[in-house]
């Protein structure tokens, strides 16, 4: 059963709740295909200036140049096996054929250990706020929730943090500037397991923050290793997720960033942010396509309530 956001009010019934999740859904998605397949209602058909359009609207979503050859050439084939000639047929198959090729994954927690999330990315794209956010909607989901200021590298990470821990009325760890964040996974482990001795019969959660200096790849890749294997300590009682947060504005950027994080550390699933910009966000397809990466939720705006598990039919449709 899927739980209410914290936003909606109790008077909605589950169905308002989801129906509204859903809208909030397709809210922020740019309908960048809708060009290619205009003229529907006419039944035009399909031809070599339909491919080139298509072709361009895909680029210019930022979709790159080998997921956009792959999509196209998996669209003819199954064009010219179905004999579809006309583009209100056409905008069917796409749709069906890019649903394919997104995963969409949802965290499943164990129910005989504590579930322990890290929050990975470069500086920028929103890990402290998507894990605010995340909070907020498992706490409406009735987890109660331990956050680690693992980003001891900026003093106005922890801040952040700090002023959404307090809002939310969690409890959170966190060290001064420049500490061993290795020391701040075990204080927070320690802390989370202590709350769950008092709490047994509750869902209790970690969530860590952590630093993203990506130009300086090498220390950061070892400092996130060694966060991890000290997370690794606690396994028995544990189990660890790691969440990469992508930012939907920086097109193939993003692909790389999220290529060299999942070769190091292995990444669970996704959250992409920043989706209410002017960016298509089709970089998306590339990371969960190429990668065999699951998006997991979207975020798009400031608030707590802008966070939204991520939906493919939604997704898909909202492009047309």
């Amino acid at each position: 059963m899927r739980a209410a956001f914290p936003w909606f009010s109790k008077k909605k019934t589950k169905q308002s709740a989801e129906d509204s999740e859903q809208r909030s859904a397709n809210k922020p998605w740019k309908a960048f295909l809708r060009g290619a397949f205009s003229g529907v209602e006419k039944s035009a058909r399909v031809d070599e200036a339909f491919f080139t359009e298509l072709e361009e609207s895909l680029l210019a979503s930022d979709a790159g140049l080998k997921f956009s050859a792959l999509f196209l050439a998996g669209l003819r084939e199954e064009l010219r096996q179905k004999k579809i000639l006309d583009k209100k047929h056409a905008a069917i198959i796409s749709k069906d054929l890019l649903k394919s090729w997104l995963r969409q994954g949802s965290l499943e927690f164990s129910k005989t250990k504590v579930p322990v999330i890290f929050f990975i990315g470069v500086n920028g794209v929103g890990k402290t706020s998507s894990l605010a956010k995340l909070a907020a909607y498992l706490k409406a989901k009735g987890f109660y929730s331990m956050l680690g200021a693992g980003d001891t590298f900026r003093a106005a990470a922890s801040e952040q943090l700090s002023f959404w821990a307090k809002r939310l009325g969690l409890p959170i760890v966190k060290k001064p500037q420049g500490s061993d964040s290795a020391a701040l996974v075990y204080d927070t482990l320690e802390s989370t397991l202590a709350i769950k001795d008092k709490k047994s019969e509750e869902a209790v959660i970690a969530l860590i923050d952590s630093s993203g200096r990506l130009q300086n790849k090498v220390a950061l890749m070892e400092e996130l290793k060694k966060m991890l294997g000290v997370a690794k300590k606690f396994e028995e009682r544990t189990e660890v997720f790691k969440i990469l947060v992508v930012d939907a504005t920086l097109g193939q950027n993003s692909f790389e960033q999220a290529k060299v994080f999942h070769e190091n550390l292995g990444i669970d699933g996704i959250i992409l942010t920043k989706t209410d910009s002017s960016s298509c966000g089709g970089i998306v397809f590339a990371i969960s396509h190429e990668l065999k990466l699951p998006l997991l939720y979207i975020s798009f705006g400031e608030s707590l309530e802008n966070f939204s598990p991520f939906d493919v039919d939604s997704f898909v449709e909202a492009l047309f």
